[in-house]
């Protein structure tokens, strides 16, 4: 059992997954460790998140009785199995459905089918229809239409702030369609979609290059922080044009700031 867990934990390296191809939308080198990251990487944080969001996916199911769970051990099993269901004319709500366009897998919370095509659903444990939900669903939708798929329309299953203990569990949720911020998104993805995965996968990791997005990165102490004691990102304030003309002018770190320097009258 161990020994074919390994293999299959080997064989997700094969493909680009939501969250590395999100994180390398941001930079290419933190979705080439996100890539390799394991769940015992996770902070406390992150594996609280993790399981809270299982919990309310696990209620959410019960909003849909006749939903089928696709539970096969591999992507590619699963994926065969999400084609075998999506044909059956029978079978109209599909849980943990599994799509591969190459070298990109995704799966979906929740697929209805709605005509000649199906409703996205992400089950989500916030109240809003925030930037990261919507990016989340975006990437499910590309990997579903590049699979062959048609995708009606996409929604986001969020928390309801109207629900109170004891209430029914389908007064807990509100669907919330998000098809136009999707189509927004989407154009993004779709530009970068053929160069994410030659970085992603790569054998070498991407040279980083200091960005704002760095100052949140779990990786940062594995990265460029391990060079770059004192990054720019250490000054309070710094705004995106600062941060970008410091760059501009070679300045990485504060030592390298000078009195009457170039980078000073940028902080002037």
């Amino acid at each position: 059992y161990n020994i074919l867990r390994r293999v299959e934990g080997q064989r997700r390296y094969l493909f680009v997954d939501k969250s590395s191809f999100l994180d390398a939308q941001k930079c290419g080198t933190k979705g080439w460790l996100a890539r390799r990251r394991k769940v015992g990487d996770l902070s406390i944080a992150a594996a609280l998140r993790m399981s809270d969001g299982i919990e309310v996916g696990k209620r959410a199911r019960e909003l849909f009785p006749e939903g089928i769970v696709v539970k096969e051990k591999t992507l590619e099993t699963s994926a065969h199995r999400t084609e075998e269901l999506i044909s059956t004319p029978s079978v109209h709500t599909i849980f943990e459905a599994t799509f591969i366009a190459g070298s990109y897998v995704a799966k979906a919370d929740v697929i209805e089918r709605d005509g000649d095509g199906w409703h996205l659903v992400e089950v989500k444990s916030g109240t809003k229809a925030k930037t990261d939900y919507v990016e989340d669903i975006s990437y499910t939708r590309l990997i579903m239409q590049k699979s062959g798929f048609n995708v009606t329309r996409s929604s986001l299953l969020l928390i309801s702030k109207k629900y109170r203990i004891g209430m029914a569990d389908k007064e807990l949720f509100r669907m919330v369609e998000v098809s136009r911020e999707v189509d927004e998104a989407q154009h993004d993805f779709n530009v970068s979609f053929e160069h994410v995965s030659q970085y992603v996968l790569s054998d070498r990791c991407p040279d980083p290059e200091l960005s704002l997005h760095c100052r949140s990165c779990q990786f940062w102490d594995d990265c460029l922080g391990k060079t770059k004691e004192h990054s720019i990102l250490e000054l309070p304030y710094l705004s995106e044009e600062k941060f970008e003309k410091m760059i501009s002018a070679g300045v990485h770190t504060i030592p390298e700031i000078r009195d009457g320097s170039s980078a000073w009258s940028i902080l002037s």
